[in-house]
């Protein structure tokens, strides 16, 4: 809910006008739902016929090399049970059925009687025999392309509403071919690839932007538009692609059958479903399938481009880079224009006459880099595309012909944009946790995502005025009651989980080293950045005593600025221990012998690079276990010696003898393009200083208490504060009771003197946090009848103890779902002490109304989640109690 009033999606994709092929503009629905079917009609019809001795010739030149048998065994084969039910389990509750109706939720509540049926289904259209018509049919919803015309239907992106069962084939079939694509598709190819992203790219071109500065070089940066690119690829093309790289019978079968005779019905906001539409081309939007299919589609291209010798790209030492893909956005940076340009139009052209896929050149930017006014002319008159002089949108960045001009082109206008957003959500009604979600649901991932891309250099003071912005947002612009360090922790070390942008930014910088550890598949920045400092790799100079001055003559900046930070961040954060386990043993000044690579090249095709490779159990080896380990040859058992003389050294440095990993080490060693590094790191980073682990809060309770609790023990206090309920406002009382929010009157009358001190309830006593909230005798006969009801629940004496009615520790022999709803009964009870703040009285009456609500909230969110199972097993005891009947067939699975 929070989520659609922040978009206000509703109020986007609603269509009232539509501009008519004439030019005029109509309201009426009836037309704008013809003009709409009519273009799609058009969009999805094969206009001319392709040649099939054309595809072969063009693929014959440029397809991929063809899959190995064991690739190949990959893919084919007879769908599996286990296939089918790993597919139901990951199906998303929150998706709209296809025209069938049956959702993803039916699919998952008989899952067991299902799987069987599905898998001779399957089996059946494996085997070639046709689809029945309903099971392939579609329906599309149209939604608007952002800062595009929206009078116009070719500005919509159609998105396929497929029936559960086929989507389920399409996925997968579509795990099959991601186990052998990062083979088949080249690094320059990183849209919907295992292990790649957007960054990479990004880093890639501004890398590439920088050496043709550096060495004044031409560049042209031309970003190509493929006009309706999923929408207009042809199967044909597709179809001779799939069985010239050997993609298999099976596959190609099942394929041809999912695409023989699809059709969709048009489905928009302000009518009911229209008429169908008979889809002869393109890979539909919304189909798990598609992706990887255009990505495929996509190579032969970019393989014509790489192959041709007349089409000049940018040199790195001896590498070349002419292509940048994300799956239809195509970015080339080449150089001698006027000899390349002509050859890169014909092969567009070529692409075009046998694939469907047209570029349109009114819609394709060029962003020229050390190119003459003269020569920028020429390109501009002979070749129709648009000239960007100051920046160029690229993968949702503006890229720029200059480094120095690139934090201004992107993070101002970012920032402004956010600031403007946080003032116009001022003025909705929400709570304050609820805020703090704000902020990281739609605030940070705009700025993560400009962190995770753009690897230079932040205004730092920037960054602090957008922080305050939103910390006055979180608190409504009223005075904060929990420090700032307090709310940026982690919920689990008693924090609130309130982002902290400069933590995230560094973060975002330190994620960009872990692929420098890939064994395979590192990207190509990476390629690029190693090759500048050759004879060393980035690998190797993160984890180096000390950077080499040699290293640094011809690094790159991007490089560099990444080191300083990391030099920075490492020792402050805890990032690296001493020794550290990735510490090289080739070209390390602290390892004399490692500086001729010559000398230890059967150790390093061997495995042994870093310190990690000569530990067992995090303890160096010594030269007979290195020995043992490794089996050398005669002539390396000197080389044993100094590699465990090293490593020996090295142990001593630290406090145990040993070597061990911290968290960011162990993320490089094992799994450094893993999806998620970033959030890992960001928590390491915002860990609590390891000499304070206890918060204020914390240390007050337990002075107030009289009574000592664990870290373990205040870790789940604050889990259960803030997961104990799914609405926000039943958590955010316990939260504020947790971090001692509420202004009492004892803590008013030390900020205003002029406050009574006293209780709110006519007490003589001081009005404390522990009076207001446990002594007071009106609060404490409130607790003895909230205690006897929770005793009569679960059948025993529910202890009297503040820490867990207040706090939310654990009592002592309870379940797991007992103490659920002991908490969600407690998280009642605090709300009518909330709510009846300063009266002299307590409404007992008023706690089953409460509970029931809670309740209720409970069974939406379980039923929605699909475990109404767990729900029955926190709530029948308190169902029991009440024996109620009617509540009881109310609240029930």
């Amino acid at each position: 809910m929070l989520a659609n009033l922040l978009k206000a999606h509703n109020k986007r994709n609603s269509i009232y006008k539509i501009r008519q092929p004439d030019g005029s503009i109509s309201t009426n629905p009836n037309i704008i739902a013809s003009t709409f079917m009519t273009y799609y009609q058009r969009l999805y019809k094969t206009t001319n016929r392709i040649q099939t001795s054309d595809i072969n010739s063009f693929l014959k030149k440029y397809a991929p090399a063809p899959l190995t048998p064991e690739m190949k065994q990959l893919i084919e084969g007879d769908i599996t049970y286990e296939e089918i039910q790993q597919t139901i389990k990951k199906l998303k509750l929150n998706k709209a059925p296809g025209p069938d109706g049956f959702s993803s939720l039916y699919y998952k509540k008989i899952q067991e009687q299902l799987t069987q049926h599905l898998h001779r289904l399957y089996q059946h259209i494996i085997t070639g025999h046709p689809l029945p018509p309903e099971m392939n049919e579609a329906r599309i919803t149209v939604i608007p392309k952002p800062n595009k015309d929206p009078l116009t239907p070719k500005n919509y992106r159609p998105i396929s509403l497929l029936n559960t069962d086929i989507k389920m084939l399409a996925t997968i079939l579509a795990l099959r071919l991601n186990k052998v694509l990062t083979t088949i598709i080249h690094k320059d190819q990183i849209g919907f690839i295992p292990s790649r992203q957007a960054p990479d790219n990004i880093r890639k071109i501004l890398n590439l932007i920088i050496q043709a500065n550096k060495t004044n070089t031409p560049l042209c940066l031309l970003a190509l538009d493929i006009e309706k690119a999923f929408d207009t690829l042809d199967w044909q093309y597709l179809f001779t692609l799939l069985e010239t790289i050997g993609l298999g019978s099976i596959f190609i079968k099942t394929l041809q059958t999912y695409y023989c005779t699809p059709r969709a019905q048009l489905n928009l906001p302000t009518t009911s479903p229209l008429g169908y539409i008979e889809i002869h081309r393109g890979t539909r939007q919304g189909c798990p399938l598609s992706p990887a299919l255009f990505a495929l589609a996509m190579e032969p291209l970019a393989r014509a481009i790489r192959e041709n010798g007349d089409i000049q790209g940018l040199k790195v030492k001896d590498k070349e880079y002419k292509v940048s893909l994300f799956a239809d956005d195509l970015l080339l940076h080449v150089t001698k224009p006027l000899t390349s340009l002509p050859n890169l139009v014909k092969i567009l052209a070529d692409f075009a006459k046998v694939s469907g896929l047209t570029v349109n050149p009114d819609k394709s930017e060029m962003l020229p880099c050390n190119i003459s006014k003269h020569m920028v002319k020429l390109i501009e008159a002979n070749f129709g595309f648009k000239i960007q002089t100051d920046s160029m949108q690229y993968l949702g960045v503006k890229l720029t012909p200059n480094l120095t001009t690139l934090y201004k082109a992107n993070f101002p206008p970012l920032i402004k944009l956010l600031t403007q957003d946080l003032l116009a959500w001022d003025k909705h009604n929400i709570s304050w946790i609820g805020r703090i979600h704000c902020a990281k649901m739609v605030v940070l991932p705009k700025l993560l995502y400009l962190f995770r891309t753009l690897p230079i250099r932040i205004a730092t003071q920037d960054i602090h005025n957008l922080q305050s912005r939103i910390n006055n947002f979180i608190w409504n612009n009223k005075h904060p009651r929990i420090s700032k360090q307090t709310m940026y922790l982690h919920k689990t070390n008693g924090g609130l989980s309130s982002p902290n942008l400069l933590k995230y930014y560094w973060a975002a910088r330190m994620a960009q080293i872990t692929p420098a550890h890939a064994s395979h598949n590192k990207p190509l920045w990476v390629e690029i950045e190693d090759d500048l400092i050759y004879p060393y790799s980035l690998q190797q100079v993160l984890w180096l005593r000390k950077i080499p001055y040699n290293c640094l003559q011809h690094i790159s900046p991007l490089t560099k600025e990444m080191l300083q930070l990391w030099q920075t961040l490492r020792h402050r954060h805890h990032l690296i221990s001493k020794p550290s386990p990735l510490t090289p043993l080739i070209n390390n000044q602290d390892f004399p012998p490692g500086l001729s690579k010559r000398t230890f090249v059967w150790w390093t095709n061997s495995g042994v690079t870093n310190l990690h490779s000569l530990t067992a159990h995090n303890k160096p080896l010594t030269t007979p276990q290195i020995l043992d380990k490794f089996q050398p040859p005669p002539q390396e058992k000197y080389r044993a010696s100094q590699l465990a003389h090293f490593i020996q050294q090295q142990a001593k440095l630290g406090d145990l003898n040993i070597i061990s990993s911290t968290g960011l080490e162990t993320i490089c060693r094992q799994a450094p393009l893993q999806p998620g590094t970033l959030s890992l790191i960001y928590k390491l980073i915002n860990q609590p200083p390891l000499n304070n682990k206890k918060l204020n809060n914390m240390l007050k309770w337990e002075r107030d208490l009289n009574t000592t609790l664990t870290t373990k023990q205040w870790a789940q206090c604050s889990e259960t504060a803030n997961k104990g309920s799914t609405c926000v406002t039943v958590r955010e009382t316990s939260i504020k009771i947790l971090h001692r929010t509420y202004l009492v009157p004892y803590r008013l009358n030390k900020l205003y003197p002029t406050c009574n001190p006293q209780c709110y309830r006519g007490c003589p006593e001081l009005g404390t946090m522990l009076h207001i909230w446990w002594n007071c005798d009106i609060v404490s006969k409130f607790w003895d009848s909230v205690i006897h009801m929770l005793s009569r629940i679960f059948h025993t004496q529910f202890p009297k103890d503040p820490l867990t009615l207040l706090l939310g520790k654990k009592p002592p022999r309870f379940t797991n779902s007992g103490h659920r709803l002991s908490q969600h009964i407690l998280m009642a009870a605090r709300l009518i002490i909330a709510s009846n703040w300063k009266k002299a009285r307590l409404p007992l009456n008023s706690l089953k109304t409460k509970i029931i609500c809670i309740a209720t909230n409970e069974k939406l969110s379980y039923m929605l989640q699909n475990d109404m199972e767990a729900y029955d097993k926190i709530w029948m005891p308190w169902l029991l109690h009440e024996n109620d009947p009617q509540l009881f067939m109310a609240l029930r699975a």
